[in-house]
């Protein structure tokens, strides 16, 4: 793909990002203050699903999912 989702502690917790495969661009997809991990792709690329603890306290996830426009 053109695109790899990742998880990044960059801006004091975890959020989510994609990184460009070919220029190196980072674009953040989420930017609350719980801890948003194991990001991955849709089938179809559109959306990216990843847990996160929001609303359930530490430790305790659920799935959530953030459109994106990896063009």
């Amino acid at each position: 793909g053109r695109w790899t989702a990742f998880s990044t502690k960059d801006r004091g917790n975890w959020d989510v990002a994609i990184r460009s495969n070919q220029t190196g661009e980072i674009r953040y997809l989420t930017s609350s203050s719980t801890n948003d991990l194991t990001p991955c792709f849709s089938p179809g690329g559109k959306f990216v699903y990843f847990a996160s603890d929001r609303h359930r306290g530490y430790r305790f996830t659920a799935i959530y999912r953030v459109s994106v426009d990896a063009r």
